[in-house]
Parts: structure tokens; C-alpha cells; sequence
């Protein structure tokens, strides 16, 4: 396990995060900097006591006030029948699974926002001109895709193609009055995105295209506005919706059965509700400059992102005193008879809390029993705070 300290990392704090986040002053009291550094050095170390040993591997990273991060990470990114196995690394990339969706939320927001559009407008003109609308679907806004109030219920992955056929099965009124979770919410924003951005893709004249060629472009358009407008302004480069193409980190069954290990594969065509493979660094640092910079949403839009639960959840009970919003993420590798139907597992999640501190954190398998990435990262919390 290899911990990386404040001071190993103190050269790119000042050259990345600091330029990044801007929270840096002239004249910022050292005093309070070093109280700062022993906080975040005190919740790393909670943390990673937390989950040390209790999983195939884990990767974290945290950030606070005016700049300072530390992260740390343990275990195994890849191991045995694998070839070339290796420890973890905060550096290490993951798909981290349903985490995106705050990413692509963040996306959207901005998206309305720079082209004056309500998040109460409904949605359907900004879907492909050649799909069939069921029962109450023009009805669905942005704001009811991004807290899953929308009524939908489809089930299966989040294809071009079945997201299609959702659109055409409708919505009930009843499922609408109930709010319940559904990766079809985001899937849609992945062609949304895609047609807002770029001019609509169209058939040749008596020569009909096949979906695999809307998916296609569409899904190549919803990622390319995300890593502009949002991963770059956050100075993040490289990131996909498919695993690096040479040894990637995989994910694995904790305790067991031993066996090879599982990336998910490529999800450019199913992003927007799951896909980006990003490290706990990449993710801290996103998430430290969406909430204390204007360079992704200006202030007004973050509020209104928090206020209104838009692609993540609040939570002002768990901490005393601190509100928590928060995502996470999840590829299952057992049922719940333990039978083995992935290679591996993944567990992922990001919080950004009311106290200053940002942590994103994730586990390549199950995570020990009776424990919790959330009540994990909040206990920890608790006990650095004493």
C-alpha cells in the first residue's frame, strides 16, 4: 500500500489544484493552512483504517480549503490469473458507474444555462425527430429526468435502441406522482446533449440508417461537450468512457472466487448514466472545481444543482452539523446468494461537504461485510472532526 502524503504532492497542489480551484489568496493565513493540512492528513488516515484490508483494493482522494489534498490507496488495480498485476494508485481509472450522472448533470445544467432554457421545459424537442412518443411523455421535463421523476420505468441497459423504445412505451401519470430511480433518466441526456450541440444526423434520401449510426454520433457528441466544457475547464485530460487500452485496472470478487477480473468494457454507448472511467484524483478534482470555482456552473446554477437534488442527493443528518451531497456507484459482481455473475465488482461515490471537504473514493470488489462506502466516508468524517 503506498500512502500519498501532503508534502509528496505539495509541487502539484501549488502548479494543478490551485490554479484549478482558485481558492489560493495572497496573504491566506498559514496558520490556518496548517490546521487545514492536519484535518485532511487526520481524515485520510480514518478513512483509510476504514477500509484497509477489506477489499481486493481501494483508491481515494480528498480535498479542502484553500487547496490542500492528500490521497491514498491500497491493495491491488490488478492481480492474479490477470497478467501484469499491480498495487493501486490514486491514479488508477475505474468506470465508476452511476457517479457519472452527476457529471452528465453538471453537463445539462451548464448546457441550459448558456443557451437560456428552463430545467422546467420538457424535453421531447430535443430528442430525434423519427421516434415515436407514448402516452405522456412530451410531458417529461429536464428537471424530472434529473431527480427520476419522469414516470419512466424501462428496465435493460440504456441503448440508442431501447432508449428509443422507451420513449415509444410512455409514461404513466401514477408513475410520475412516485419518484424512483432509473438509468433511463440519464441515458436520454446522452442523445439530448448530443442533438443540442451538434446539428441533427440524417438519412440519405431513400437509403434509411440503421440506430447503430445515430448511437453512434450522438454518443460521440454527448462526450465530446462533457470533456470540453467540463473536464477541461477542471485541467483533466484523457478521460473516456472505455477502459485504457493496455492493463487497466479491473475489479474483483472479494474474498472470492479467484478469477479474472472485469473492466465493463466500452460505455461510450451507454454513457451518460454510467461510463466515464476516471481515477479519485480525476474525480476529487472535478468535484473541488465544480463546487468552489464558476469555471463549470456559474454560482447561481450550483445552487440551484444543490437546492434541487439535480443529479445528486443531500444528506444533512448523518454528520452533525455538516450537509453532504452526494452520489454513488455500483456494478454488482454476486446475487444475493452469492453466485458470480460479473468478474468483478465496483463500488464507487463522490461528496462534497458543507465543511469544505470534497472525497471521492473507489473499490474494485465488494467491500467487507457490514460495511458501506457512504458510512464509511461519513464515519471517518465524524471521527476526524473530534
Amino acid at each position: 500500500m503506498k500512502k500519498l502524503s501532503y508534502g509528496i504532492f505539495a509541487f502539484w497542489v501549488a502548479a494543478t489544484l490551485l490554479v484549478a480551484v482558485g481558492s489560493a489568496q495572497p496573504g491566506q493565513n498559514d496558520v490556518q493552512r496548517e490546521a487545514n493540512t492536519k484535518f485532511i492528513s487526520k481524515y485520510v488516515e480514518k478513512l483509510e483504517a476504514r477500509l484497509k484490508g477489506k477489499s481486493a483494493g481501494y483508491t481515494f482522494f480528498v480535498t479542502y480549503k484553500n487547496g490542500v489534498a492528500q490521497g491514498s490507496a491500497g491493495g491491488d488495480a490488478r492481480r492474479a490469473p490477470d497478467p501484469n498485476p499491480r498495487k493501486m494508485t490514486v491514479d488508477d481509472r475505474f468506470n465508476i458507474a452511476s457517479v457519472s450522472k452527476t457529471i452528465t448533470a453538471a453537463a445539462v445544467l451548464k448546457l441550459l444555462n448558456d443557451k437560456g432554457i428552463s430545467v422546467d421545459t420538457p424535453v421531447y424537442t430535443y430528442l430525434p425527430t423519427d421516434w415515436k412518443l407514448g402516452n405522456n411523455f412530451k410531458t417529461i421535463t429536464f428537471r424530472e429526468l434529473l431527480t427520476h421523476r419522469s414516470g419512466i420505468r424501462c428496465g435493460g441497459d440504456v441503448s440508442y435502441a431501447e432508449l428509443k423504445q422507451c420513449a415509444a412505451d410512455g409514461v404513466t401519470s401514477a408513475n410520475k406522482a412516485n419518484q424512483q430511480y432509473n438509468n433511463s433518466n440519464f441515458g436520454l441526456f446522452r442523445i439530448i446533449i448530443g442533438l443540442m450541440t451538434s446539428p441533427p444526423f440524417t438519412s440519405a434520401p431513400g437509403r434509411p440508417t440503421p440506430d447503430s449510426r445515430f448511437s453512434t454520433y450522438y454518443s460521440l457528441r454527448y462526450i465530446d461537450y462533457v470533456r470540453t466544457n467540463l473536464f477541461r475547464p477542471a485541467r483533466l485530460t484523457g478521460i473516456d468512457a472505455k477502459p485504457a487500452p493496455n492493463a487497466p485496472a479491473l475489479t474483483y470478487q472479494f474474498p472470492g472466487p479467484t478469477r479474472a477480473g472485469e473492466s465493463f468494457g466500452d460505455c461510450t454507448e451507454l454513457s451518460g448514466s454510467q461510463g466515464w472511467n476516471m481515477s479519485s484524483k480525476q474525480l476529487a478534482m472535478f468535484m473541488d472545481t465544480l463546487v468552489n470555482t464558476e469555471r463549470i456552473l456559474p454560482a447561481a446554477i450550483l445552487k440551484q444543482m444543490k437546492d434541487d437534488q439535480l443529479g445528486w442527493y443531500r444528506d444533512a443528518t448523518t454528520v452533525p452539523g455538516i450537509t453532504s451531497y452526494e452520489h454513488t456507484g455500483y456494478y454488482p459482481g454476486k446475487d444475493g446468494n452469492g453466485n458470480v455473475f460479473n468478474g468483478g465488482e465496483l463500488n464507487s461515490a463522490m461528496f462534497t461537504f458543507s465543511n469544505g471537504l470534497n472525497v471521492a473514493v473507489i473499490i474494485n470488489s465488494q467491500l467487507g461485510p457490514g460495511l458501506g462506502l457512504p458510512q464509511e466516508v461519513k464515519a471517518a468524517l465524524k471521527e476526524a472532526l473530534k
